[in-house]
Order: structure tokens, then C-alpha cells, then sequence
């Protein structure tokens, strides 16, 4: 996985101003600063995911209160991340984007959260399950 991070870019103030963020697909990886203990070894990654409009997603994490997060059934994995990243220091937790084309997104997140499992038995923490 450390070889994949390094072809990733990070993100400034994801959570601060999602106005500036671009609207390009791609792939995100969410980062602890500290190791996580995993099944098998540790790792910082705390989700891996997908989206079309990175600036879209990153609204719906963080432009609705964590009680409106609560309420919506299908925002589970967004109420999960806020409520992590809410228990911790603003730069605790760093954003890296890597674009992708938009057919390709699905294959990609698969590959990455594959490679993920292969090295820890279980997928990230803040992830559902694999896809």
C-alpha cells in the first residue's frame, strides 16, 4: 500500500472549505497521523473510496451537522467519518486524491481496498465492507 499512497496528492483543508475543492472523479484515501491496529500489523488508512465530484462528496461530509448525518439511513459511512474526524484535532486526519476516470473509479476503489485487505484481514475502519 505504501508504493499506491505516494501516487496520491494531499488535500489542504478538506473540511474547512469544500467550496474550493475541484469537481473531478477520482480516488480518496483518508489518513490517521498515527497507526491504527489492524488484524494483521497497523496501518493509518481509515477509508478508501470513490467518487464523480470530490467537492460534492466532501459537502456531504461536512456541510451537514453530525445530528442531520444521524438521521439519514443512506449517509451511514458519511455519519461514521464526521464523528471520527469530530473527536479529533482538525490535522489529525489528511485527505489524498488521486483523479481517476469516472468508468474506472469502481474497479479502482476494488483494487485498492483488496490490496488493503490482502495486508490487515479487514478492510479500513470507516469502510463498510468491500464493494
Amino acid at each position: 500500500m505504501e508504493k499506491e499512497l505516494s501516487k496520491f496528492k494531499e488535500i489542504k483543508d478538506f473540511n474547512k472549505n469544500t467550496n474550493v475543492l475541484s469537481q473531478e472523479s477520482g480516488v480518496y484515501i483518508f489518513i490517521a497521523n498515527k497507526n491504527i491496529p489492524r488484524l494483521v500489523g497497523s496501518s493509518p488508512i481509515l477509508k478508501i473510496g470513490e467518487t464523480s465530484f470530490l467537492k460534492s462528496r466532501m459537502k456531504r461530509y461536512f456541510n451537514q451537522s453530525l445530528e442531520e448525518l444521524s438521521l439519514l439511513a443512506k449517509r451511514k459511512t458519511a455519519y461514521r467519518f464526521r464523528s471520527y474526524v469530530d473527536k479529533h484535532a482538525a490535522d489529525d486526519v489528511r485527505l489524498l486524491f488521486k483523479p481517476t476516470a469516472e468508468k474506472d473509479l469502481k474497479e479502482e476503489e476494488k483494487r485498492l481496498l483488496k490490496m488493503y485487505f490482502e495486508e490487515h484481514f479487514e478492510v479500513p475502519p470507516l469502510n463498510m465492507g468491500l464493494k
